[in-house]
């Protein structure tokens, strides 16, 4: 089979977020416990920063609990120990869209937010308590959030037409559905039919799935919810496991297996044409693979970045999770 070779020029968006120790004088004294952060476009083809290009720069006390990038590339999101902000990468503009302060919860942030498919919104909870909490949503250039619901929310997610955010509550020893319509706010509750929808259905992209008795966790899909990649929900297995890649129109997925120098293994995203998956190693190694041969492709080492973004040019993933976050060696 003839194989047309990927190309570092099919990489399109790519944000890399750098720690940097603040300094309090000229003569550069570190500030103890203090870290600014730089958010820059990173190079794939010169496999460094771009510092031409630096989108932010956040001083002070300020360390990265969550971020992605919009569905379409437009915004990169950035929560910390208590600000959450968006950054509009065209135009480098930096948002704040505010301080989750509570007065018996000092520092409380919004940390983990959800991207609508179509980019407009953020829906999400505050971060650091031992219970649930209420439901927010954020508009990535706009100051400020609107509750939602104010309820003990279990989990939530986003409706294919980014109309509408379906979340649960606990009602006594009992977990109940609800749908909630933006920007209307509101609410009702959901049938049996709609919840085995949510939880089964792959326009609504669930987290689990069982396959021949085996559980697996569904932590990415392509933007059309057309194919996914699993992963063993026991962690025992994660660090050799093979990647695997699921259509949607096949009952059991395909198994890629590993080059030796590769472990922990996650897929990033998967081009258009659903040929090649971009795969991130536990210790910050990007790859290409080929899903139809298993021909494997070192791209670079994220050696000199805390935290990495990147996206295939072709593609329009949706970011929905922290999986493929590359830690600095």
């Amino acid at each position: 089979m003839d194989v047309e070779k990927p190309g570092k020029d099919r990489f399109l968006k790519i944000v890399a977020v750098q720690h940097a120790p603040a300094f309090k004088d000229r003569e550069r004294t570190a500030v103890q416990d203090q870290t600014d952060i730089n958010l820059h476009l990173y190079d794939a083809e010169r496999r460094r920063l771009d510092r031409s290009r630096r989108l932010a720069r956040l001083k002070g006390f300020w360390y990265g609990r969550d971020w992605s990038l919009s569905p379409d590339q437009q915004w990169f999101y950035l929560a910390s120990h208590a600000d959450t902000i968006t950054v509009h990468i065209p135009s480098a503009k930096v948002f704040w869209l505010g301080r989750y302060n509570e007065p018996n919860n000092p520092g409380m942030k919004i940390y983990h937010l959800k991207w609508s498919w179509d980019s407009r919104y953020l829906v999400g909870q505050k971060g650091g308590a031992l219970d649930h909490e209420h439901l927010i949503l954020c508009t990535p250039g706009k100051y400020g959030y609107r509750k939602l619901v104010r309820d003990n929310v279990l989990d939530y997610g986003w409706y294919p037409d980014s109309r509408s955010v379906w979340y649960i509550v606990r009602k006594g020893e009992r977990e109940q559905y609800f749908r909630i319509r933006i920007p209307s706010g509101k609410s009702e509750r959901l049938s049996p039919a709609e919840v085995e929808r949510i939880q089964h259905d792959w326009d609504f992209r669930p987290q689990t799935a069982v396959i021949r008795g085996e559980e697996y966790e569904c932590y990415y899909y392509t933007a059309d919810a057309q194919m996914r990649a699993l992963c063993p929900r026991d962690y025992r297995k994660r660090e050799t496991s093979p990647v695997i890649i699921q259509k949607r129109d096949e009952d059991f997925p395909r198994e890629l297996a590993l080059p030796r120098w590769i472990r922990y293994a996650f897929v990033a995203d998967v081009s258009a044409d659903k040929q090649w998956a971009l795969v991130i190693s536990g210790s910050g190694l990007y790859s290409l693979v080929h899903l139809e041969t298993n021909r494997w492709e070192h791209l670079f080492h994220t050696d000199e970045v805390s935290w990495l973004r990147l996206r295939l040019a072709e593609s329009i993933r949706f970011e929905r999770t922290l999986h493929d976050v590359a830690e600095q060696k």
